[in-house]
């Protein structure tokens, strides 16, 4: 039941973002704007929702010290990428759709996620609920430590934008 829970959480995560591809939304706000009260929240939402789950799952089969240890894996890793992404230079890309942005970041991320996908499925199949609380507790603190690290860096002005002058 576990895994059916993560793949339709996963499923409304894909499902959510091909849908912003399709409807058009209003350029009111400028990318820092959208970063911060758009996508961040949601983000977080999903890392909570994730915590939440891993949480019950944690109770409910007695295994609270790997979702604690989890957690503070999930902390640190949260904390490293948010540190390594604020100092990392962005390449400016070309005008492209979110079409072919998409298509670029799945051909150069795509086989790394499948990777540690069936990493992931593997070591639960072996090792058990342990590895799967334990894993699922990380995640979820990871996902909520980068939401807030996009909620205030969205705060900051990004390269090119201008204050409304």
């Amino acid at each position: 039941m576990w895994t059916q829970i993560i793949s339709a959480l996963i499923v409304i995560i894909v499902a959510t973002y091909v849908l912003q591809l399709f409807v058009p939304r209003a350029r009111a706000g400028s990318r820092s704007t959208n970063l911060r009260w758009d996508i961040a929240p949601v983000i977080g939402f999903f890392g909570m929702l994730l915590l939440a789950l891993s949480l019950t799952e944690a109770y409910r089969r007695a295994v609270l010290d790997a979702w604690l240890w989890g957690g503070v894996l999930g902390l640190l890793a949260g904390l490293g990428a948010s540190i390594f992404f604020r100092h990392v230079r962005r390449v400016p890309q070309r005008s492209e759709s979110a079409l072919w942005a998409t298509i670029r970041l799945i051909r150069t991320y795509g086989t790394l996620v499948l990777i540690i996908a069936i990493s992931i499925y593997l070591s639960v199949r072996i090792f058990g609920p342990v590895v799967e609380v334990f894993i699922a507790g990380a995640g979820g603190v990871f996902i909520c430590v980068l939401a807030f690290s996009l909620f205030v860096r969205g705060r900051i002005q990004t390269p090119g934008e201008s204050r409304g002058k």
